[in-house]
């Protein structure tokens, strides 16, 4: 039965500067059909998987879809996306700042994400997603998505895309490179599903044996080419790999599975690291000798605390028990390399050679030829495919940047090399190329400590350490390690209970995040209290807070911006323009005032476009529009004076029983609040996490820049307002100082200034905060000239108290 074309490629090209990425490729993929994807890293996959989903435009040629000829000038990921075409990312489309039921919703196909009450909505069929394509997933939609292990991240992701309604084409870039065994299965079983229902699938992965046992039809690509194409019959890896590499190919060892005839454990290699009674967060008790010359491998399913052993061995952290005995130099290959892993600004010589560079003396001179020779020889070594070694870094494939990174500290001529899964996302032919100089590492001396998700690789270690529920469940050496023993063995230790803790403790560290913001505040007022007693009447508190509430809306403004991780050095010159607007205007013209204040919105509104548009930073573009604020402040108003509005000082004059600054500025914080965990004010959180995640999903950048300087805009527009009421008039430098202040508000909040991550609540307590230390060392009788210098200090204290906390300082 003859299949109906779904989505055709025609001669799609794609260059990057000198590097052909794409060369000619033409593809039809059938309704209902799983094709699968293969090639060496640098062979174009990814490249194909962008141009298909609508983030990277061709050269040349055309995209097809039901036939009809799409018009690339309008495709994009949310045109891609209303096609029913969605993808599985293999660096995982997700933002660490969210929860994983806020992920799904940052998905703009997801239902449940509309209508009041969403959240609740959206946390059922999260959790019901997660429960029919993972059962026993041990996930908790509730949970910040940072909690979560690589392999569950994974699942989510997986998940997210297989909740699209109107699914018609799911490209799979590596889904299962971090999945467990039995997680795999249930995701071959959900394929299956799909293909019935007559979804189109591209499974492109490294493990030879997924795509045999799952696709229908097999594309081979080798540099930006497809070279082969045919039906999945009578083929095998060999064969596979073959026409991948472009000639015969063999490997009886294809995993090592002779193991390395290093000295015998416990006898002849120095100890290079031993550890008595080790236990931090996710691990318990760990006692343990690593000797020279040992490849050790460290097994166990995903999440029973293997990268947190790794990271205690090379990282010292406040929060660990027990000893922990180091001799000679340590490198680390991150498993996180999007995070931890490759400095994206640099080229791939200075990646790879960072290492080296830290081991000369501070002010001692570097020889730079013998270091750009390791880079070439390291260079050729790992075959990676680029111009040469200065081409940047995040112009390569995620395999290829795998390779930078192992060879980072291959070339920094380690005593001990610790490995996170440094095989993940690269291709066989790679993977055996490690494998051997991993090998031959641990021949020569070199101690390897290397986890790995695929059980089949460890069995060329000395040992594997097979961990469970943050112990050492079993110790296998030579002969009796084998890829089914370890995976038996990961099994053990049912009997033991979870000491990792981690969730239940975290959750609470954020629930109590705030308490620390909320705690300096209440001691400022409560000393103040005792110097003046007055302050605790409801007079006083008015008087107090109603100081404080210009500051409160220019943080709250503050806020939005560095929820997308940018910073508005301008919101205290705005906030100035607006107070004298309404002094001077606004009070003689209501509505050419109000107009000039729409005016300003929008051109708060186009710096945001601005910034995307011409990726300018955003402390370039708003220093230099807090000039033309004061600029025109000083056009309209050249001294202080002016007078507000009547109606604009009743508005902030409004007398209830409870004090009204108070409801004013609670007013502030709940709309801030409700706005944040709206649906958009979710995906503007994303935004300032993972863009490239959030763009992918759907969602336009540039609507959401301008939505947040917009939003911002109109927080500044009301603490103008309110300045004006509370002066009787209008100064454009008498906000000033607000800039740094709302930047000092918003962290000693509990936001961060990078990651998306805010507090409504917290910002405005961090605002009133710095507001009281005003009338405290007033009330203390001592220089005005002080108050900054206390300001600081309290910001210092909380960020200090802050990493106390995590034992990070």
């Amino acid at each position: 039965m003859e299949r109906e074309n779904l989505f055709g490629l025609n001669s799609v090209a794609k260059r990057y500067g000198a590097t052909t990425a794409l060369r000619e490729v033409s593809l039809n993929i059938d309704r209902g059909e799983v094709i699968g994807l293969i090639g060496a890293n640098g062979a174009g996959k990814s490249t194909l998987t962008r141009i298909v989903s609508g983030i990277t435009l061709p050269d040349s040629g055309d995209l097809f879809h039901d036939g009809h000829l799409i018009d690339l000038a309008a495709y994009s990921p949310a045109a891609a996306s209303r096609l029913g075409i969605r993808v599985v990312y293999q660096d995982l489309s997700l933002c660490t700042n969210l929860s994983v039921f806020e992920n799904f919703c940052v998905e703009q196909h997801f239902a449940s994400a509309k209508g009041f009450g969403w959240r609740k909505r959206a946390l059922a069929d999260t959790q019901r997603a997660l429960d029919d394509l993972f059962p026993g997933h041990e996930i908790d939609p509730r949970a910040q998505l940072s909690k979560l292990s690589i392999s569950q991240r994974q699942m989510v992701e997986i998940c997210r895309a297989i909740t699209m309604k109107y699914l018609r084409l799911l490209i799979l870039d590596e889904p299962t490179s971090s999945l467990a065994a039995s997680q795999t299965a249930q995701l071959m079983t959900h394929i299956a599903t799909l293909k019935n229902r007559g979804v189109s699938i591209v499974f492109i992965s490294h493990r030879l044996g997924e795509i045999i046992g799952i696709a229908d039809r097999i594309v081979v690509m080798q540099d930006g080419a497809m070279v082969w194409e045919g039906p999945n019959v009578s083929v095998d890896q060999t064969s596979l790999v073959e026409k991948m590499i472009g000639k015969r190919w063999s490997s009886p060892d294809q995993f090592g599975t002779a193991s390395i005839q290093n000295k015998p454990v416990g006898n002849g290699g120095k100890v290079h690291i031993g550890t008595k009674r080790l236990s931090c967060d996710g691990l318990v008790d760990i006692n343990v000798e690593f000797r020279s010359g040992e490849l050790v491998g460290i097994a166990g399913l995903d999440g029973n605390g293997q990268r947190e052993f790794l990271k205690a061995l090379f990282f010292t952290r406040g929060t660990t028990k027990g000893v922990v005995e180091k001799a000679g130099r340590l490198a680390y290959v991150t498993g996180d390399r999007k995070k931890e892993g490759v400095f994206p600004l640099w080229p791939i010589s200075d990646n790879m050679s960072i290492v080296e560079i830290n081991k000369a003396p501070l002010f001692g001179k570097l020889d730079l030829g013998g270091l750009a020779a390791k880079v070439r020889e390291w260079y050729r070594n790992l075959s990676i495919k680029a111009e040469g070694p200065w081409t940047a870094i995040l112009s390569l494939s995620g395999g290829n940047q795998q390779k930078v990174i192992v060879a980072r500290a291959l070339l920094a001529d380690a005593d001990v090399i610790i490995l996170d899964d440094p095989t993940k996302g690269v291709d066989v032919g790679t993977k055996e190329q490690m494998h051997q100089l991993f090998k031959k590492a641990a021949e020569n001396g070199k101690l390897l400590i290397w986890y790995s998700t695929e059980d089949e690789e460890l069995v060329c270690c000395s040992r594997v350490l097979v961990f469970r529920y943050g112990q050492i469940v079993e110790e296998l050496k030579n002969g009796a390690i084998s890829k089914d023993r370890i995976i038996e063995a990961s099994f053990h230790g049912e009997h033991l209970a979870d000491h990792s803790g981690s969730h239940g403790k975290k959750a609470k560290r954020k629930a109590n995040e705030i308490l620390i913001p909320l705690g300096a505040m209440l001691a400022v007022f409560l000393l103040s209290g005792a110097l003046q007693p007055a302050v605790f009447s409801g007079f006083g508190v008015d008087l107090l807070v109603k100081s404080s509430i210009p500051l409160v809306f220019a943080a709250l403004a503050q806020m939005y911006i560095i929820g997308l991780s940018h910073i508005d050095l301008g919101v205290g010159a705005y906030m100035g323009l607006v107070s004298v607007l309404c002094a001077t205007i606004l009070r003689q013209h209501l509505e050419l005032g109000l107009g000039l204040i729409v005016v300003t919105i929008v051109g708060y509104g186009m710096m945001g476009a601005l910034i995307h548009l011409r990726n300018i930073p955003s402390v370039i573009v708003t220093m230099g529009m807090s000039f033309v604020w004061v600029g025109i402040g000083y056009t309209l108003q050249p001294g202080p004076g002016g007078q507000p509005p009547d109606w604009l000082i009743k508005a902030f004059n409004i007398h209830f029983i409870f004090p009204e600054s108070v409801l004013i500025i609670l007013a502030a914080g709940l709309l801030s609040f409700l706005f944040c965990r709206s649906r958009y004010g979710t995906v503007l959180r994303g935004f300032g996490n993972n863009p490239v995640a959030v763009e992918r999903s759907g969602w336009s950048i540039l609507k959401a820049y301008i939505t947040a300087y917009v939003v911002a805009s109109l927080f500044s527009v009301i603490g103008g307002m309110a300045m004006t009421a509370s002066a009787a008039g209008s100064d454009i430098n008498a906000t000033a100082s607000y800039t740094l202040l709302t930047v000092a508000a918003v962290v000693i909040g509990g936001s961060e200034l990078i990651g998306g991550v805010v507090s409504s609540f917290g910002t405005v307590i961090g605002a009133i905060t710095l507001s009281l230390i005003g009338a405290l060392v007033g009330f203390l009788r001592l220089n005005s000239s002080y108050v900054t210098a206390v300001q600081g200090g309290l910001l210092i204290a909380i960020l200090a108290f802050r990493l106390l906390r995590k034992g990070e300082l």
